[in-house]
């Protein structure tokens, strides 16, 4: 939808305007069951800081879920690994109770859990230990 491409894209400005002038349905997932958290999750946008942004309105003003996993068992942690968007999942980190971060962090369908797909994108190693460390 316009407003996964705004997410994915990292325009706050653009998801707002979708959101509260166009009434876009925050809640619509893909035919993988990806929804907004999925699509910020792998911006590949160079300004990390405006994915926290992003991920930040969307959890506090649409009480988004960031652990709940899509067909292929894909949490938003899993995806934002994918893409090594360290931001994310420090940010996911920072706002999950326990057992939204034992959701997220279980292994996907293909058996990996995200400190797996972040090692195997080549991302830094003390990252991944973190991760292991923290359940991921």
């Amino acid at each position: 939808t316009p407003l996964h491409l705004a997410c994915f894209s990292a325009h706050l400005s653009t998801v707002k305007l979708l959101i509260e002038r166009y009434s876009a349905n925050v809640h619509r997932k893909n035919d993988w069951g990806c929804g907004v958290a999925h699509w910020i999750a792998m911006s590949v946008d160079p300004k990390r800081e405006g994915i926290v942004e992003i991920c930040q309105y969307l959890r506090m003003k649409h009480n988004i879920s960031f652990h709940e996993r899509q067909k292929q068992g894909h949490s938003a942690v899993h995806k934002a690994a994918q893409k090594k968007n360290r931001e994310v999942i420090e940010w996911c980190d920072s706002c999950m109770n326990s057992s939204e971060k034992e959701e997220a962090g279980r292994p996907h369908d293909g058996g990996n859990k995200p400190s797996d797909i972040w090692t195997s994108a080549g991302g830094d190693a003390k990252i991944a230990e973190w991760m292991i460390s923290n359940g991921w």
